[in-house]
């Protein structure tokens, strides 16, 4: 499984790192000439398609959604 916060401005952990509820992984950064629209993408996978070209994603193309995302909360009732 694969995971990775995107639109962050810094990062404040490694690969690996284990971390813990309420840890700061880093800051949101900002949209240029969008302001107001900051926000933070949680994309977790179990291909290894995060692991590709940054700022991968599929945007509308729903096949490319379905084939490589999951959505966390469904994956942790259905394998935990």
């Amino acid at each position: 499984m694969y995971s990775r916060y995107a639109h962050l401005a810094t990062i404040a952990v490694d690969v690996g790192d284990v971390v813990a509820v309420g840890a700061k992984l880093g800051t949101i950064g900002t949209m240029p000439g969008k302001p107001g629209w900051e926000h933070l993408h949680f994309d977790v996978s179990l291909t290894d398609v995060l692991l590709g070209e940054p700022g991968h994603w599929p945007g509308s193309d729903r096949a490319a959604v379905v084939a490589n995302y999951v959505d966390p909360a469904e994956w942790l009732r259905e394998n935990v």
